[in-house]
């Protein structure tokens, strides 16, 4: 019955390719924003694995703001008396200026490409996962090339994280010495980053914190303190000792963090359901249009095909299977696009989600035999005689 199938898959050309080319373009869609949902959702968890074990004080107007905190400023006398409060290990702990360069792509997210001032010597409590460091001896923020610190007396050098130097590169690669334009001054390159697939890592220009307070006028600011509290003092007991201190501040946790961020994902995440049904729905209705057609123009021949003894099953079946194979056709080709869409943005395969397209792709057969079964079942229901005087 497949032959059969295919052959009025194949009679029909014009219609069955453009009915291919809508479906698979709403099953480019569905995997293209499941593969963006679950690599946004990766980058979050990666990004708590980072700030795992560090907390962020920042002013009190920006606590629902989106991290990292572009809108606190916090003077320099502040984080002169926090870092010098006993319950904090000062080794790790350090000021930090964020400034947005290019926008972020899309709402809640990270600028694009953002300045991180830092205190030299104290970049690796930055880019750093300490946890991991400390449990298993994997670090991150290694440098790809060149130096991932500065040392006391830079200026004019900046680290870039592997995301601003693809923006920086242009064409080519980035390399130690290199000059960048910042502000309308030249930065030379001290070194890159390796890729870590943590926006606030890969999208940053490190520098020097004094002269990126400099660059941006805030000689007397910066937008967080980032404290590490000593190893011998309970979360809880740290969080009570520093409201305590500074009850005006805000605390970002990691608890809290991952709360803000999961909150600005929910939009993303509803946004993205609705896009996806409405995709499946559009499909759907392709499908079930085209097979509509199809029963209509043939049924004289099915009315025929009735008369000399082909059952009411076999009918059915070879409907259903001419919606089923259009679909697979479909799935297997938006996958394809989706391929060459997410390369082509994100220079990236391991953005595409294989789990995701195989999905599709079943979901897609779902839908060739959801769009093929009203038309099958009024297909059955033709009656012979009357299909064959049918003109």
């Amino acid at each position: 019955m497949i032959d059969i199938a295919w052959k009025n898959i194949t009679k029909r050309k014009t219609r069955s390719i453009l009915t291919i080319i809508g479906v698979a373009f709403c099953i480019q869609l569905m995997i293209i924003l499941i593969s963006i949902t679950a690599h946004k959702s990766g980058e979050v968890h990666k990004m708590l694995s980072l700030i795992a074990g560090k907390v962020f004080i920042q002013a009190p107007a920006s606590e629902k703001s989106e991290f990292p905190p572009l809108l606190s400023n916090l003077t320099i006398d502040t984080v002169q008396e926090i870092l010098k409060k006993e319950y904090i290990d000062p080794a790790y702990s350090t000021p930090l200026l964020f400034k947005a360069i290019v926008p972020p792509q899309y709402p809640n997210e990270p600028p694009l490409v953002m300045v991180v001032g830092i205190s030299p010597g104290k970049e690796k409590a930055y880019i750093q996962d300490l946890r991991r460091q400390e449990k298993m001896g994997i670090l991150t923020g290694e440098a790809e090339i060149g130096d991932n610190s500065f040392i006391k007396g830079d200026e004019k050098i900046v680290i870039l994280g592997s995301g601003a130097a693809k923006y920086y590169a242009k064409k080519g690669k980035i390399s130690v010495g290199d000059k960048i334009v910042i502000r309308k001054k030249p930065f030379e390159v001290k070194g890159v980053l390796k890729e870590t697939s943590v926006a606030i890592i890969d999208r940053a220009v490190l520098m020097p914190l004094s002269y990126a307070q400099r660059l941006f006028g805030w000689e007397s600011l910066v937008s967080s303190v980032l404290v590490i509290k000593k190893s011998d003092i309970d979360n809880d007991d740290f969080i009570k000792m520093f409201k305590r201190d500074f009850p005006r501040l805000v605390i970002i946790t990691e608890e809290k963090s991952k709360k803000n961020i999961e909150e600005a994902l929910v939009g993303m995440h509803q946004f993205f359901n609705m896009t996806n049904n409405t995709a499946k729905g559009a499909a759907i209705i392709m499908i079930l249009a085209m097979m509509i057609m199809g029963v209509n123009e043939r049924i004289k021949e099915i009315g025929t095909l009735r008369a000399i003894g082909a059952t009411r099953r076999t009918i059915l079946v070879t409907i259903l299977q001419e919606s089923t194979i259009l679909c697979f056709i479909a799935g297997i080709m938006g996958i394809i696009l989706s391929y060459l869409v997410l390369q082509f943005v994100y220079h990236d395969t391991r953005v595409l989600n294989i789990k995701s397209a195989i999905e599709s792709v079943v979901i897609t057969v779902g839908i060739g035999i959801i769009g093929g079964l009203y038309p099958a079942i009024r297909a059955i229901k033709i009656n012979p005689l009357e299909a064959i005087r049918y003109e």
